[in-house]
């Protein structure tokens, strides 16, 4: 006789709800392996691919790179050569009688004793 309160593990009914049988588990394991090695080849192979486009602009973007950093250094070392002849902002060199409108033109400096170059800041004058 046949209990319809126990249902029947041999239905077919009851295999569809159970997916990970002791017989599924291999097969699904398998599965998931070949679908990452198919998702990382995959990838890869995308990778290589897209790489391969752009190599021209890539050679061009480099030598305007390294033209841009040279063009930087002759930049730094005329700034260099810059500074070294000019003097600091705000400082005047005053030669012996020789008259030198300071402070935005609102100071007149003279000297008239000095027997040699005179070094002023404006610092000094307030």
């Amino acid at each position: 006789m046949h209990d319809s309160a126990r249902p029947d593990r041999d239905a077919p009914e009851n295999s569809r709800s159970r997916p990970f049988r002791a017989d599924n588990r291999l097969v699904i394991a398998v599965a998931f392996v070949i679908m990452c090695l198919g998702i990382l080849t995959g990838g890869h192979l995308y990778g290589r691919y897209l790489a391969s486009f752009n190599s021209a602009s890539i050679d061009n973007t480099i030598t305007e790179l390294v033209s841009l950093t040279a063009m930087d250094i002759k930049l730094q070392s005329a700034q260099a050569t810059l500074d070294s002849i000019m003097p600091p902002p705000n400082t005047y060199m005053i030669k012996p009688n020789q008259t030198l409108i300071v402070g935005d033109g609102h100071l007149p400096v003279g000297i008239d004793w000095a027997s040699r170059p005179f070094l002023l800041r404006e610092e000094t004058l307030c």
